[in-house]
């Protein structure tokens, strides 16, 4: 069903936006698409969010959704149904926009572009991940001759979306990952990666002297991660790191803004702590984006990766970037000192020694550091909150049609239940 009243051909902006994805929860995919749509309705555009009720109760940002310019459709998400299309009308003069972030969602959510006689529909891809099974489905199929069909099957189709310019990305690491994996050539890479929905506030140097001397008294460590390892498993090594810091910097504070799936290993780990260091240690949890710099500008070090990192970088914090997919917390240095990707798992340096020299450092190379982290943040977060919107499919028409479209259904039936049978976990499996 579609929840607000249907809105007159008059009345509807010719900008329109579909984002295929459930969950508006708290992460990085969903920071993005929250920004978008707060974007999209401040500038009058049709929204329409595709989810389920269940999704839609556990929404962090009713605020942002429950715009008057926002639509709610529901999808059954069972292994046999198909998006829905009948239910969706559309002016003819609207230019569309849909968004989804996997490969069998947006096989799912073609079927609404079929459908849809309007003015310019763009269909994206954007893969904000390089494994897993929700992102590379063909890898969920357990004997040879399953996973041989299948896996030619989304190769196939992975190739019509590179010439179709459908696909775009949250890093360039996630677009390299793909190429290697479908064997395909994406064409102009760092023209395809998302471009951020940020404001960027300034600091004066009052700011950046003030937080140097507020070192002495305080020296708080501020690190943002979904509970989701070893994805982000540096935040247990980071817990042990924090142990043996304590208790040579009584000083030392430690504030974790997350939540997730594994948040029971950081409880546990924690209550073996003693109580001195666990009064050290504050668990935030869920956090809205538009909340973050609130957190980060309490701080003096931001350790992390991925978006993150830069969320505290462009709070003016000298940040540390560190390997993922890593139970033990090691960093390649500070961003600014960084080439290339920010998302690694090569081996790294231990971080202890960094905090250690960020302590005791004077207040004037603090600034200096301080600053260089904050540019190179700016540099790098590109405000374009209209990128989506420029991002053209070299045609409106639907990739999915007869035989092939009969086989989608097919595969999206039998990764479900396959999941569903040895219990597979969707974000992360075996084969990175």
């Amino acid at each position: 069903m579609i929840k607000k009243k249907e809105q007159s051909e008059k009345s509807i902006s010719k900008k329109t936006l579909i984002v295929n994805y459930f969950g508006l929860q708290i992460g990085g995919i969903e920071t993005y698409l929250a920004k978008l749509i707060q974007h999209s309705t401040q500038n009058g555009y049709r929204v329409i969010w595709l989810t389920n009720k269940l999704s839609f109760e556990r929404c962090y940002f009713k605020d942002i959704i429950s715009h008057p310019l926002v639509e709610i459709v529901y999808i059954k998400g069972n292994s046999i149904s198909w998006y829905p299309h009948k239910k969706i009308s559309f002016a003819s003069s609207e230019h569309v926009t849909m968004i989804s972030m996997d490969i069998i969602s947006f096989m799912k959510a073609e079927k609404i572009r079929r459908y849809a006689k309007v003015e310019e529909f763009n269909h994206i891809l954007a893969l904000p991940h390089f494994t897993g099974i929700a992102y590379y489905p063909e890898r969920a199929f357990r004997t040879k001759l399953g996973k041989k069909y299948w896996t030619a099957f989304v190769k196939n189709y992975v190739k019509e979306l590179v010439e179709k310019d459908c696909i775009r990305a949250y890093s360039l690491k996630h677009l390299d990952y793909y190429e290697k994996n479908y064997g395909v050539k994406i064409d102009s890479k760092e023209e395809k990666v998302l471009k951020k929905i940020n404001y960027i506030k300034d600091y004066d140097d009052s700011y950046f002297i003030e937080k140097a001397n507020s070192r002495v008294n305080n020296f708080t460590i501020v690190t943002c991660g979904r509970f989701d390892f070893p994805h982000k498993g540096y935040i247990l090594g980071l817990l042990d790191d924090f142990v043996e810091l304590k208790e040579k910097y009584n000083n030392l504070k430690l504030v974790i803004i997350g939540y997730g799936p594994d948040e029971h290993e950081v409880l546990e780990k924690i209550a073996k702590m003693s109580k001195a260091t666990q009064e050290s240690i504050e668990l935030v949890g869920a956090v809205s984006p538009f909340d973050l710099s609130r957190h980060f500008e309490k701080g003096h070090l931001n350790i992390g990766l991925a978006g993150a990192l830069f969320d505290g970088a462009i709070c003016a914090l000298p940040s540390l970037c560190t390997r993922h997919y890593s139970r033990t917390c090691e960093t390649y240095g500070y961003i600014h000192e960084m080439e290339g990707t920010y998302l690694r798992e090569d081996p790294a340096n231990p971080i202890k020694p960094y905090i250690e020299r960020l302590i005791k450092m004077s207040n004037d190379d603090y600034i200096e550091l301080t600053k260089k982290c904050f540019e190179r943040a700016k540099s790098v977060k590109t405000n374009d909150p209209e990128y989506i919107f420029n991002q053209k499919n070299k045609n409106n028409k639907s990739t999915l049609r007869g035989i092939k479209l009969f086989k989608a259904k097919v595969f999206n039936a039998l990764v479900r239940l396959i999941v569903r049978i040895f219990k597979l976990r969707i974000l992360e499996d075996e084969e990175k």
